[in-house]
């Protein structure tokens, strides 16, 4: 799940929304006015729960408010490629160059020899070891019926509606997915343990975050240009082994993919094939700039900025939305991310409006241009990701702070000029401003950031927002 970009003339049916459960976005606690609840709306609230956000964030399962959401996206699981999975790549863009034997006795999906092509728990002591918050003996967490995914089991006993999906790859662990895609053995293999895994677990749906196909991601992943077509047949065959398993489970499995956000990602793709194929397709409609570039931009906007420098990219929601559309996509398959959280840059020049944006950060005398975000470590170096309620209670006008808008963007700025450091960041003006053109577009889903213990006030947003896509007229 790394992320990306929509146009004013979207022709679209529903709505929806996905918030991230991780270590920089907003928690699902609720406690805001908004009484619809999620499971009794049209539209598909969707939520990241990533496993790593149970350490350093603490957020936990039992933190999750699931009244107000549909689904959970469950990440990250990985693929198993001659015995181990993880990525060993030294390219600086790899946060994890750990790797990980398959096989794993406390994992009840591993426990013998594990083919290529299958999927594997991404941390297994997060996801079925962890014996805190668990009423089981430490024995039966030994064999893997305990943590994340137990607490998940029991979150939906109390929320029968709500449906939990495993989301498998992300921008790490993407480095197999073109091998596992271009042999029809291991295409077969990849279905059947999706399979397994949600049968092991009690889980509804995979979710398949290939970063990317052909092209991009991080340069030592595998690739090939046959990628395109062989994603299409990755799908199919997954398609029909869920299928199959659904029938003989009395349930409806689900498949779906998150898509980069822009025009390139429609051309690498066969988009209008896959699409009839998934449920919905998650459009990663945020990061559209942040810690890799040295120049100040926006982190989700709404619409293109003429006066933005990078007219390369020209990374927007309107842009994104509209590139899928265009591909063959359904409106009622699109669902648009939602990040609640912002990203900063230190040591850049105010400009000519004072409000920093677009404008060149000099490095620090460590070589550095990106300040510690909320959840940064000496471990983790400088990420420059500032969770909402971090912003919120910290930074819009406060402490020396100033808030900027950007009418045509739809995006705010937060500038402290004396620190020299900036953030780009979403808030209710935006979050309002997008849902009211998603409304008048008719599409069909949205989707947000991760999930987070952080400040009352995010839980206030929330509120808003799904008040806002209950509530809010067109225009």
């Amino acid at each position: 799940m790394h992320v990306l970009n929509i146009g004013k003339k979207m022709s679209v049916v529903l709505l929806s929304v996905l918030f991230l459960f991780s270590s920089w976005t907003m928690t699902m606690g609720w406690t805001g006015t908004a009484k619809a609840d999620a499971a009794n709306s049209s539209y598909k609230v969707v939520g990241y729960f990533t496993n790593w956000g149970i350490y350093d964030p603490n957020y936990q399962v039992e933190n999750i408010d699931a009244t107000k959401l549909t689904h959970i996206n469950y990440s990250f699981a990985d693929l198993c490629w001659n015995g181990k999975h993880g990525n060993p790549s030294t390219d600086p863009g790899n946060p994890n160059r750990n790797t990980w034997n398959c096989t794993d006795k406390g994992v009840p999906t591993q426990t013998g020899t594990v083919p290529n092509g299958a999927i594997v728990l991404g941390d297994p002591w997060a996801d079925v070891n962890n014996n805190d918050g668990v009423p089981l003996e430490w024995e039966d967490c030994e064999k893997g019926k305990c943590g994340n995914l137990y607490k998940l089991k029991a979150l939906k006993q109390t929320n029968p509606n709500l449906k939990t999906l495993l989301s498998v790859g992300g921008w790490t662990w993407s480095n197999r997915f073109s091998d596992v895609a271009a042999d029809p053995v291991t295409r077969t293999n990849f279905a059947n343990s999706a399979v397994n895994v949600l049968r092991a677990y009690g889980m509804d749906g995979i979710d398949i975050d290939w970063e990317y196909p052909v092209s991009e991601g991080l340069p030592d992943n595998s690739r090939r240009p046959e990628d395109k077509h062989n994603f299409t047949l990755l799908l199919q065959e997954t398609r029909n082994k869920l299928a199959a398993a659904g029938a003989q489970d009395g349930k409806s499995y689900l498949l779906t993919i998150a898509g980069r956000a822009n025009q390139s990602y429609t051309t690498t793709t066969e988009m209008s094939s896959i699409s009839q194929i998934l449920d919905w397709i998650n459009i990663m409609t945020y990061d559209f700039h942040g810690d890799w570039e040295k120049t100040t931009n926006h982190n989700a906007s709404l619409y293109s900025d003429p006066n933005d420098p990078d007219t390369v990219n020209k990374f927007s929601t309107d842009y994104a939305v509209n590139a899928y559309i265009n591909a063959g996509v359904p409106a009622s398959k699109i669902v648009l991310g939602v990040p609640f959280y912002g990203r900063g840059w230190k040591n850049c020049a105010p400009g000519p409006n004072g409000d920093g944006q677009y404008q060149v950060c000099t490095p620090d005398f460590n070589g550095s241009y990106i300040p510690n975000g909320t959840w940064d470590t000496f471990e983790t170096g400088a990420g420059g990701m500032f969770d909402y309620g971090d912003l919120a209670a910290n930074y819009v006008n406060k402490n020396g702070f100033v808030r900027y808008w950007n009418s045509v963007a739809r995006y705010l700025t937060c500038t402290i000029l004396h620190l020299k450091l900036l953030s780009a960041m979403k808030i209710l003006n935006h979050l309002l401003a997008r849902l009211r053109t998603l409304k008048t577009a008719h599409l069909g889903e949205q989707w947000s950031g991760s999930l987070v213990k952080i400040a009352g006030q995010a839980r206030n947003i929330r509120a808003q927002v799904i008040n806002c896509l209950i509530n809010l007229p067109p225009n």
